[in-house]
């Protein structure tokens, strides 16, 4: 709970995670809600920040969805299994449209040159704190066997971890970071991304096909890996059933995402709550662990 008192707009989070990077307009409506998220958490809740607990998990955490907010615990397990509960609920596509309409940049960003994305194929990396989400594998392959690729840095990437993309795929391949990746991504025709990023979740809001270059091995660290995994499984029968499977998750109650304009916000937050404690409870562990001892005491 190091980082338990920050809040979205803090100036101590912007100087810290963001450097020179202005949040958008975006955000504002987003903040609206923060205060009702953590008045109704049962558990201790952090902004943004991702502990890594079992299914017996003891934090909850909540980061930005477009307009609104998404509150998580801090079990990844358990996360992926209430997104796939979120399945049996019924679509709504009027949540799915309010929510492609919403679509924009997190940060202040430049709008990037049209020659930027001449193939209309763009693979969008994580930040370079999750660079290790990405397959270098798969995007090596992707752009050996297609010229028309372009890569685009995540806005949060250091000089360093640009200067290894530049000199592993080329510099004419590189869209600088500081463009609207929102813009890229509606004027683009393919979308190649990981579990760390919400281009999954928007491209397929925009009718984009979306293809998975994660890490098989690290792509449960990323952020949006309970929603993303179930996406990228439904593209593989195209488009309109990934966008089916979005649909549902927008319109279940219970799936801890929720929008200003939404007139039920703490129904939906206390049903989401009381689901993941229903979760924990029948999933959790019932054996001792093993070593529990040594590892509280200290012992060699």
């Amino acid at each position: 709970m190091r980082l338990s008192h920050l809040r979205m707009g803090s100036l101590e989070e912007q100087a810290e995670r963001l450097g020179n990077l202005c949040r958008s307009e975006r955000n504002s409506s987003c903040e609206s809600l923060e205060e009702r998220v953590r008045a109704l958490s049962p558990y201790p809740i952090t902004y943004d920040v991702f502990g890594g607990q079992s299914v017996a998990f003891s934090e909850y955490t909540y980061t930005e969805f477009s307009t609104g907010l998404w509150v998580t615990t801090q079990s990844v397990e358990l996360n992926a299994r209430l997104m796939q509960l979120a399945l049996q609920c019924a679509p709504d596509r009027k949540a799915l449209e309010a929510f492609t309409e919403s679509i924009s940049d997190k940060y202040v960003l430049n709008v990037p040159p049209q020659a930027a994305y001449p193939g209309g194929k763009i693979c969008f990396m994580p930040g370079h704190n999750r660079m290790d989400v990405a397959s270098v594998e798969n995007i090596s392959r992707l752009m050996f066997e297609d010229a028309q690729v372009m890569i685009k840095p995540h806005p949060l990437t250091n000089a360093d971890a640009v200067a290894l993309l530049g000199k592993r795929f080329g510099w004419n391949r590189i869209i600088d970071a500081a463009c609207s990746g929102a813009m890229l991504l509606k004027a683009c025709k393919q979308v190649y991304t990981t579990s760390a990023s919400e281009m999954a979740i928007t491209a397929t809001a925009l009718g984009k096909e979306v293809f998975n270059v994660s890490n098989f091995f690290h792509e449960g660290a990323g952020t949006y890996h309970p929603i993303s995994r179930l996406l990228f499984a439904a593209h593989k029968d195209g488009v309109k059933s990934a966008q089916d499977v979005l649909a549902k998750i927008l319109g279940c109650d219970y799936s801890g995402i929720v929008f200003p304009h939404q007139d039920d916000i703490e129904r939906r937050l206390t049903s989401y709550y009381a689901k993941t404690l229903h979760l924990k409870e029948k999933y959790r562990p019932i054996a001792c662990p093993i070593g529990a001892s040594k590892e509280l005491l200290h012992e060699s």
